[in-house]
């Protein structure tokens, strides 16, 4: 009788723990949940800002080049003017 009661005992304590862990498992589960969410979003938002970023990048680069091809092209037209006016 003995071994039983304490057989008993010791089911109920494992069920306790089982029951702990589950618990505690289901609450991992809910918090890697909502991390995995909000890294989403920050990915999300980084990857915008990164888009945004590459055009603002990229019109700056176009209005360079554009002011160098007329840069040069004053250049060599100012060059070639010099050049017939010694003619």
């Amino acid at each position: 009788k003995v071994l039983l009661t304490g057989e008993r005992a010791l089911q109920e304590e494992v069920t306790q723990v089982r029951r702990a862990a589950a618990s505690t498992i289901q609450g991992d589960v809910k918090v890697a949940a909502k991390a995995a969410k909000k890294l989403e979003k920050l990915v999300a938002d980084f990857e915008a800002t990164a888009a945004a970023d590459a055009r603002a990048l990229e019109k700056e680069i176009v209005k360079d080049v554009v002011n160098i091809e007329k840069e040069v092209e004053r250049d060599v037209f100012g060059l070639r003017r010099s050049s017939d006016a010694r003619r």
